[in-house]
């Protein structure tokens, strides 16, 4: 199954490949976007949403290493 990536989702897992992230609360627009992106992530299976002390934490899975490392489509 072809998983097709767009630009923020890249730069989301991108992101999370470096460590979980933490956006915290919804503040501004900035956060909220955030949040949607990895909800979206996490639904499609790209990444994974666990509760912290501080909100959700989210992280990159190995179906989301295996989509960043998937040739892009020209």
């Amino acid at each position: 199954m072809s998983i097709t990536l767009s630009e923020a989702d890249r730069q989301a897992l991108t992101f999370l490949t470096q460590g979980p992230d933490t956006p915290g609360t919804v503040v501004d627009e900035t956060i909220l976007a955030a949040h949607f992106v990895y909800l979206d992530l996490v639904d499609r299976g790209l990444a994974s949403k666990e509760i912290g002390d501080d909100g959700p934490v989210y992280s990159i899975n190995e179906a989301g290493i295996a989509a960043l490392s998937a040739p892009v489509p020209n």
